[in-house]
């Protein structure tokens, strides 16, 4: 009898101990965590002569405290029509607009706080209304780009931050309609939310 009570009174101690042992843990900034980010603001393509509004979404998981690894969807399309002469030599009035998709390489200084950022990007994507022809079927080109990203992001409340951005890249536009394409470049720069996951 004593020896069962002993038994109970060990177990008691035991499990006891082991709760005090698995309290629940919080999250701390100070570890590695994933990002979303949402990107609002203007690029320039060389094949074009107007600005145009682009909204870009990032999603990366952490490689190391610094380095994080991910992919990144990208928009745009211009408010108002540009100009340039198509391969007869007429002037064409176009709307150029295109999505590309990608993946990016980011390092970061002090990611849990406000910190800069440098990061390489490899794109590919669909370019609509390019201008090679009136007919927008005609001037539709696949888009083929590599280049980097630089920015400051800012503590804000919780996991939050607010930044600004710039970028270039350096590509090419393969037309559908023949086998020709165009070196292009592109310059980018704008706003970011930026939440850590």
């Amino acid at each position: 009898m004593n020896k069962l009570k002993l038994t109970f009174l060990l177990l008691f101690v035991t499990s006891a101990s082991f709760g005090q042992q698995q309290k629940p843990q919080v999250k701390s900034l100070d570890e590695h965590s994933g990002l979303f980010e949402m990107n609002l603001g203007l690029v320039s393509y060389s094949y074009f002569n107007v600005l145009a509004p682009s909204l870009q979404f990032n999603i990366a998981a952490p490689v190391n405290r610094y380095f994080s690894f991910g992919v990144l969807l990208s928009l745009y399309s211009t408010p108002k029509p540009a100009s340039r002469k198509d391969y007869l030599g007429n002037k064409v009035l176009y709307s150029p607009k295109g999505v590309r998709g990608g993946f990016l390489l980011r390092a970061s200084t002090t990611p849990t706080k406000s910190h800069f950022y440098g990061e390489l990007i490899a794109t590919g994507g669909k370019a609509f209304q390019t201008g090679v022809s009136k007919n927008p079927e005609e001037s539709k080109a696949n888009e083929f780009m590599g280049g980097g990203n630089i920015g400051v992001n800012f503590k804000a409340k919780n996991n939050s931050f607010f930044g600004i951005y710039t970028g270039f890249s350096l590509g090419k536009l393969n037309f559908d309609m023949n086998d020709d394409s165009e070196k292009i470049t592109r310059f980018q720069f704008g706003l970011t939310y930026h939440m850590k996951t």
